[in-house]
């Protein structure tokens, strides 16, 4: 069974590559379709802080889980993007598939960033479950405090943990 669920995680994983190339391959091909320059402009933008989270937060994370002898630890990373989403890799891929979209603004282009952000959703939840079985309670704590990917309501509350951390210390 365990097999079974590799394989059908594998083969989710290749729909997801080919979904996301074919997004890209529609952006260029139908690059501002329903010319509308600046839906396409937002677009970029969208597509250009979408890839600056993304980077930031596997930067993070990769960080954060290397302890000083170099060796990989288990802990729940709270800090930088993962302070203000539980998934800031998958809403840097979100952003960047929603800019896709606005920077080919056709039909196929919306149902393949649509396609995009369900898989990714969908695999949010499964490794929310992988995450409350690793690290248990102090990770259930994590997501009552930070939203799954809300990044206004996000980083609202980032900073004001963030201004009563300061004002506990001073």
């Amino acid at each position: 069974m365990v097999r079974k669920a590799k394989v059908v995680h594998a083969v989710g994983h290749l729909v997801f590559a080919a979904a996301y190339l074919g997004l890209v391959f529609l952006a260029i091909r139908f690059h501002n379709y329903a010319d509308l320059l600046p839906l396409a402009c937002v677009g970029w933008a969208v597509l250009v802080v979408g890839l600056v989270f993304l980077l930031w937060s596997s930067k993070s994370r990769k960080q954060r889980q290397t302890s000083a002898s170099g060796t990989e630890e288990a802990a729940v990373v709270e800090e930088g993007p993962y302070a203000i989403v539980r998934h800031p890799e998958f809403v840097g891929l979100m952003l960047i598939a929603c800019g896709l979209v606005c920077m080919a603004q056709h039909w196929a282009a919306v149902a393949d960033g649509a396609l995009i952000v369900l898989f990714l959703s969908l695999a949010a939840i499964e490794e929310e479950a992988r995450n409350l079985d690793k690290f248990g309670p102090p990770y259930a704590e994590y997501m009552r405090r930070v939203p799954r990917f809300d990044l206004v309501t996000g980083s609202i509350r980032a900073a004001r943990r963030r201004n009563q951390s300061k004002g506990n210390v001073g």
